[in-house]
């Protein structure tokens, strides 16, 4: 059956279909090095900031956890999730705005600590498809900083 004719199913490359019903994250935590991250994942890891569905990673700084949503050049661009203020009781729009953090830091790619967590959010069928298909690509590439076992899932038959 054709990915297009059905709704709540997906269907790999090996006509395995797969029961779709609702929205989902996946969260990847990684390890790389002992100390510090060598050179060489670096690329992998800004390849993850082309997909669609990446939500970021936090993490990856001594005795602290960030929130880091992109790059520039050899920096990570990230947020402080630390800023806490007391709750207010009804909330306008000028109140709302006090609690987003208007500055985005950056920490060089040879300043990030070996450990952090990715994550990946899809909404539909549509989204987990492109996931999908873009992890199939990922773990192709010279030096993945994970690896992703497509098993282990449970399958449906469809009855007509």
């Amino acid at each position: 059956i054709p990915n297009s004719e059905l709704k709540n199913y997906f269907v790999d490359e090996k006509n395995k279909i797969y029961n779709f019903e609702k929205m989902g994250a996946i969260f990847v935590s990684v390890r790389l090095g002992v100390s510090s991250i060598q050179t060489e994942y670096f690329n992998s890891i800004k390849k993850l900031f082309d997909c669609k569905q990446f939500l970021g990673f936090i993490g990856g700084k001594v005795n602290s956890a960030s929130y880091f949503i992109g790059y520039s050049d050899d920096d990570l661009l990230y947020l402080d999730p630390h800023y806490n203020q007391d709750s207010i009781t009804s909330l306008d729009e000028q109140n709302l705005m006090t609690y987003f953090d208007k500055i985005v830091y950056k920490l060089p790619f040879n300043s990030l600590q070996c450990a952090f967590t990715i994550g990946f959010l899809f909404r539909d069928l549509k989204e987990f498809r492109e996931l999908y298909v873009f992890l199939k690509l990922f773990i192709l590439d010279k030096l993945p900083i994970f690896h992703v076992h497509f098993g282990n899932t449970k399958e449906h038959k469809i009855i007509k």
